[in-house]
Protein backbone atom coordinates (compact mmCIF):
# COMPACT_ATOMS: atom_id res chain seq x y z
CA UNK A 1 0.00 0.00 0.00
CA UNK A 2 1.90 3.23 -0.73
CA UNK A 3 1.89 5.62 2.08
CA UNK A 4 1.54 9.12 -0.03
CA UNK A 5 -1.61 8.09 -1.17
CA UNK A 6 -3.16 7.11 2.06
CA UNK A 7 -1.13 10.33 3.92
CA UNK A 8 -3.09 12.38 0.29
CA UNK A 9 -6.00 10.53 0.71
CA UNK A 10 -6.96 11.52 4.29
CA UNK A 11 -5.13 15.42 3.68
CA UNK A 12 -8.51 14.98 0.90
CA UNK A 13 -10.75 13.96 3.58
CA UNK A 14 -10.15 16.18 6.04
CA UNK A 15 -10.31 19.14 3.85
CA UNK A 16 -13.38 18.29 2.80
CA UNK A 17 -14.99 17.83 6.28
CA UNK A 18 -13.40 20.78 7.29
CA UNK A 19 -15.02 22.84 4.65
CA UNK A 20 -18.28 20.89 5.95
CA UNK A 21 -17.92 21.91 9.30
CA UNK A 22 -17.00 25.20 8.75
CA UNK A 23 -20.26 25.87 6.82
CA UNK A 24 -22.13 24.20 8.64
CA UNK A 25 -21.09 26.02 11.93
CA UNK A 26 -23.08 29.33 10.36
CA UNK A 27 -26.20 27.17 10.08
CA UNK A 28 -25.65 25.50 13.48
CA UNK A 29 -28.16 27.02 16.30
CA UNK A 30 -26.59 28.55 19.35
CA UNK A 31 -27.92 26.21 21.96
CA UNK A 32 -26.15 24.06 24.02
CA UNK A 33 -24.43 20.66 22.34
CA UNK A 34 -27.28 18.12 22.04
CA UNK A 35 -26.31 15.08 23.09
CA UNK A 36 -25.58 12.33 20.13
CA UNK A 37 -27.60 9.44 20.13
CA UNK A 38 -26.45 5.65 19.11
CA UNK A 39 -27.49 6.24 16.02
CA UNK A 40 -25.35 9.48 14.90
CA UNK A 41 -22.47 7.53 16.17
CA UNK A 42 -23.05 5.05 14.26
CA UNK A 43 -23.65 7.42 11.34
CA UNK A 44 -20.07 9.12 11.91
CA UNK A 45 -18.70 5.72 11.48
CA UNK A 46 -20.26 4.99 8.16
CA UNK A 47 -19.41 8.49 7.01
CA UNK A 48 -15.77 8.66 7.76
CA UNK A 49 -15.42 5.78 5.56
CA UNK A 50 -17.51 6.88 3.29
CA UNK A 51 -15.14 9.69 3.18
CA UNK A 52 -12.03 7.78 2.84
CA UNK A 53 -13.22 6.17 0.22
CA UNK A 54 -14.08 8.77 -1.83
CA UNK A 55 -10.54 10.65 -1.01
CA UNK A 56 -8.73 7.37 -2.00
CA UNK A 57 -10.42 7.57 -5.21
CA UNK A 58 -9.30 11.28 -5.78
CA UNK A 59 -6.03 10.39 -4.56
CA UNK A 60 -5.49 7.47 -7.66
CA UNK A 61 -4.17 7.85 -10.93
CA UNK A 62 -7.03 8.92 -14.01
CA UNK A 63 -5.30 5.08 -14.85
CA UNK A 64 -5.83 3.29 -11.34
CA UNK A 65 -9.21 4.66 -11.07
CA UNK A 66 -10.10 2.36 -14.47
CA UNK A 67 -9.47 -0.79 -11.75
CA UNK A 68 -11.03 0.74 -8.63
CA UNK A 69 -14.76 0.31 -8.55
CA UNK A 70 -15.85 3.57 -6.47
CA UNK A 71 -19.70 1.77 -5.86
CA UNK A 72 -18.21 -1.39 -5.14
CA UNK A 73 -16.32 -0.25 -2.82
CA UNK A 74 -19.16 2.51 -1.35
CA UNK A 75 -21.41 -0.62 -1.46
CA UNK A 76 -19.08 -2.34 0.38
CA UNK A 77 -18.56 0.18 3.24
CA UNK A 78 -22.56 0.35 3.73
CA UNK A 79 -22.43 -3.52 4.22
CA UNK A 80 -20.03 -3.28 6.79
CA UNK A 81 -22.22 -0.84 8.78
CA UNK A 82 -24.96 -2.86 8.69
CA UNK A 83 -27.33 -0.28 6.32
CA UNK A 84 -27.64 0.79 2.63
CA UNK A 85 -26.80 3.64 0.35
CA UNK A 86 -30.48 5.00 0.23
CA UNK A 87 -30.53 4.59 4.25
CA UNK A 88 -27.34 6.67 4.72
CA UNK A 89 -28.48 9.29 2.27
CA UNK A 90 -31.83 9.50 4.04
CA UNK A 91 -29.73 10.35 7.53
CA UNK A 92 -28.03 12.43 5.63
CA UNK A 93 -30.87 14.71 4.78
CA UNK A 94 -32.47 14.66 7.92
CA UNK A 95 -29.59 15.87 9.51
CA UNK A 96 -30.70 19.38 7.80
CA UNK A 97 -33.30 19.84 10.05
CA UNK A 98 -30.97 19.15 12.51
CA UNK A 99 -28.16 21.59 12.16
CA UNK A 100 -27.15 21.74 15.51
CA UNK A 101 -26.59 17.91 15.80
CA UNK A 102 -25.40 17.91 12.11
CA UNK A 103 -22.58 20.32 13.73
CA UNK A 104 -21.32 17.35 16.18
CA UNK A 105 -21.33 15.35 13.69
CA UNK A 106 -19.15 16.97 11.78
CA UNK A 107 -17.12 17.68 14.42
CA UNK A 108 -17.13 14.01 15.74
CA UNK A 109 -16.43 13.26 12.14
CA UNK A 110 -13.38 15.20 11.79
CA UNK A 111 -12.11 14.25 14.91
CA UNK A 112 -12.09 10.17 13.94
CA UNK A 113 -10.67 11.23 10.49
CA UNK A 114 -7.58 12.89 12.43
CA UNK A 115 -7.66 10.42 15.11
CA UNK A 116 -6.75 7.44 12.00
CA UNK A 117 -4.46 10.08 10.28
CA UNK A 118 -2.35 9.81 13.69
CA UNK A 119 -2.71 5.93 14.01
CA UNK A 120 -1.62 5.75 10.56
CA UNK A 121 1.62 8.00 11.22
CA UNK A 122 2.70 6.31 14.33
CA UNK A 123 2.72 3.13 12.37
CA UNK A 124 4.72 4.41 9.41
CA UNK A 125 7.68 6.10 12.30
Amino acid sequence: MNFFKIKKAFGLCLQCVSVVAILSAGMACSKADEKLTEKDKAFIKTYVDVLLVQAWYESLSSSERMNFSKPDSLDRVFAYHNTTRVDFQKEMQGYKSKPAIWKDVLKNTLEAIEAKRRVLSEKRK
